[in-house]
């Protein structure tokens, strides 16, 4: 079955993290339907309408011009060129409100942005990107890409056993269904009131509804006094791709906030950094 990607694209190639990760992380890319959305960072009122900002022929150029780049990228390391969207859009309602807009419009699997995206956005318009997309984009996943390091692979699920945790696995079990080339090791963080077998078989089973075999899953329960560096940690050491949580108010913020900062003041290796994050509701 396909998997449909919202890809964010940026002025500047260099920072395109989202699209890296997508191509070193999935073997099978005809699998895989993208679309590229460029929101340029203003426009005009059209005359005929108030509510409606249209672009200039300057900002059409540039925002074609860009998404015309990235696909051409994209086809060079092998995704099919029939299976690449282009969207060019003005700012109408805020930067994560127009990406929102646009995930929910298109159905899309998961919606996926670099951190380097995410980092000039903020700068820009003073205002937290990153938290808008995973709080207010509520009903998809969001993907959050580092520089992807080649040599990484797999994903570090972790799980609670709450509903957004077992939203999670089913997502990491749809998308990894047909990339044998991942594994998936189910992660449990000892917590009172939870029983950590019965939230490991819920993911286990969503991961395993999805087709994926039983021999690339594996199972980890431990005791953290703090469960985000716990996490950074593990994510390190097994040199994990993705590291994959549920949206709850403490686990994601905090995994992001850690993101944003740089490893000497966390004092952690700098391949910290190299993960990406998923997070569902």
């Amino acid at each position: 079955m396909e998997k449909a990607l919202l890809l964010t694209v940026s002025d500047d190639m260099t920072y395109a993290w989202g699209m890296r990760f997508a191509v070193s992380f999935f073997h099978h890319k005809e699998d895989i339907r993208l679309t590229l959305l460029y929101v340029a960072p203003s426009g005009y009122a059209d005359a005929q309408s108030q509510e409606e900002t249209t672009l200039s022929d300057s900002q059409q150029r540039k925002g074609r011009e860009m998404v015309a780049e990235a696909r051409q990228w994209l086809v060079g390391h092998g995704f099919p060129e029939a299976h690449i969207e282009t969207k060019v859009i003005p700012k109408q309602h805020g930067v994560v409100r127009d990406i929102i807009a646009e995930a929910r419009r298109g159905l899309y699997d998961a919606v996926v942005v670099g951190r380097r995206y995410l980092d000039c956005l903020e700068r820009v318009f003073t205002t937290s990107v990153s938290r808008g997309l995973l709080w207010e984009g509520g009903d998809f996943p969001v993907w959050v890409c580092n520089q992807p390091a080649p040599e990484r692979s797999n994903i570090l699920l972790c799980t609670d056993g709450s509903s957004s945790c077992a939203n999670v696995a089913d997502h990491v079990g749809f998308m990894m269904a047909h990339e044998p080339r991942h594994r998936v090791t189910v992660l449990h963080l000892r917590e009172g009131g939870i029983t950590p077998e019965s939230a490991l078989e819920e993911a286990i089973v969503r991961i395993r509804e999805n087709g994926v075999e039983e021999s690339r899953i594996s199972t980890l329960i431990m005791d953290a006094d703090d469960k985000t560096r716990t996490i950074l940690r593990l994510a390190d050491e097994g040199e994990y791709a993705v590291v994959a949580v549920g949206r709850r108010q403490d686990l994601p913020e905090s995994l992001l906030q850690c993101l944003f900062k740089s490893s000497v003041s966390l004092g952690l290796h700098e391949s910290v950094n190299k993960f990406s994050l998923w997070v569902s509701r």
